[in-house]
């Protein structure tokens, strides 16, 4: 069967035109080699396909009635909550600048997944397809990038002053997006009877991300098997469940971070581990927390981390200060006590956004494992309950909450378990 149909068709039998059918088939297969080669161009992919899919809804005058009403109502508070933040933000040059972004995307991310709801099941299939080769194309390309040391990365650019763990770091955006877009590719393979293609998915990316020292995306990923097995052992209120203990570590986190930190930590942060990374996670975690509790209800304002007063203070990250390349002790490395962002995103909604913004964080993880608990298929819930796990926990490790790379690659996730899971519900054929 050919990757590109003749002819797509949405739900309300409006055909889409040849070239808007190529586009959105051609940017389903590059997002997961974009993501390991220039993840930051997701966002522009993320647009062109909203754009693509809009335009056709548009045209036929169905755009709004498509939009999922309560995710909407959500992420509309979340704009209007950001915005009013200015009032009291640290800076409020930097709330509005941000803004507009978080804007974009909400609702980028409501046409998407709008427009994702009225494919045909045969059209979300060959959409399944090039996902599903596309992510192996990824992970060629991340083997290819480990065995010989970056060539195609350094052919672009400029890698010379970076060794070792320095290197391989920069995949670690990349193998983040493909730890929550295996979930739907897998549920693809195992509906074609591909068992072990759908088992290998997982298991090679557990392997890359060990060789290239991503722990955050294997924690995600192992998160997120244990998510699954749940669900496929479980009774079909499991989902729901999920979602209950996503709002609760959600809504606790400042509180237990700062009484886990006080309780397991030594005295001096700097000996936690050998870990220059881990050490420096867990005094922002601890920075963050305490200036949370100091203003728990509205927050500092929206994108205020990167300017919260003490933020840039230095403080040492590793216990035992190194040699230099003479032989001689060199002075300990030193980090700020927080560097720009939490590396944590539901700290990140409480100090930004105070209790207001978390719960609607916390809602919004609610209403995904709902809408997961709602599909038919058992295995469809399982991998979407695991994709996620896989995203909330990556977000709970990795990089700051706004960065639109980050929730573009979310959304395009999102859209996929969308389009490929209500395919499999919508053919009877299914279990």
């Amino acid at each position: 069967m050919s990757l590109i149909p003749a002819r797509w068709q949405t739900g309300d039998n409006a055909p889409l035109g040849t070239g808007v059918t190529r586009t959105v088939t051609a940017l389903a297969l590059l997002i997961p080699p974009l993501a390991v080669l220039a993840p930051k161009g997701l966002t522009w992919v993320a647009l062109a396909l909203a754009l693509a899919l809009t335009g056709h809804d548009i045209a036929t005058r169905a755009v709004v009635p498509h939009w999922p009403r309560r995710l909407a109502l959500i992420l509309l508070a979340l704009v209007a909550w950001s915005g009013l933040s200015a009032l009291w933000a640290v800076r409020a040059d930097e709330t509005l600048s941000q803004l507009t972004a978080l804007a974009a995307f909400a609702i980028g991310a409501l046409a998407l997944i709008g427009a994702g709801r009225m494919m045909t099941p045969t059209h979300r299939r060959t959409l399944a397809r090039a996902l599903t080769l596309g992510l192996f194309i990824a992970f060629a390309l991340l083997l290819i990038e480990r065995l010989f040391e970056a060539p195609i990365l350094g052919a672009a650019k400029d890698l010379s002053k970076l060794k070792g763990d320095e290197l391989y770091s920069i995949y670690n955006r990349g193998l983040g997006i493909c730890a929550i877009l295996i979930w739907p590719a897998a549920l693809t393979l195992w509906r074609a009877e591909r068992r072990a293609g759908a088992a290998t998915l997982p298991i090679v990316l557990i392997a890359l991300a060990a060789a290239l020292g991503a722990w955050s995306v294997l924690i995600g990923i192992g998160a997120a098997l244990i998510g699954a097995a749940t669900v496929l052992a479980g009774p079909r209120f499991v989902p729901r469940v999920l979602g209950g203990i996503a709002v609760i570590v959600v809504l606790a986190q400042p509180f237990f971070a700062n009484w886990a930190i006080d309780r397991f930590a030594p005295a001096n942060r700097a000996a936690i581990s050998d870990n220059i990374s881990i050490n420096h996670r867990i005094i922002i975690w601890e920075f963050v927390s305490d200036r949370i509790i100091d203003r728990p209800l509205a927050g500092y304002g929206f994108n205020a981390s990167r300017s919260l007063p003490g933020g840039q203070r230095k403080v040492e990250l590793l216990l035992a200060p190194p040699k230099d390349a003479s032989g001689k002790i060199a002075g300990p490395p030193l980090g700020a006590v927080l560097s720009v962002h939490p590396h944590n995103a539901p700290l990140q909604w409480w100090l930004e956004l105070g209790l207001p913004g978390a719960a609607l964080g916390a809602m919004l993880l609610l209403l995904l494992y709902g809408r997961a608990g709602a599909y038919s298929s058992r295995l469809g819930r399982a991998m979407a309950c695991a994709q996620i796990t896989a995203g909330a926990c990556i977000s709970a490790l990795a990089w700051g909450a706004w960065q639109t790379w980050w929730l573009a690659g979310l959304v395009l996730a999102a859209w996929f378990t969308l389009v490929i899971t209500e395919a499999d519900d919508a053919d009877p054929a299914r279990p």
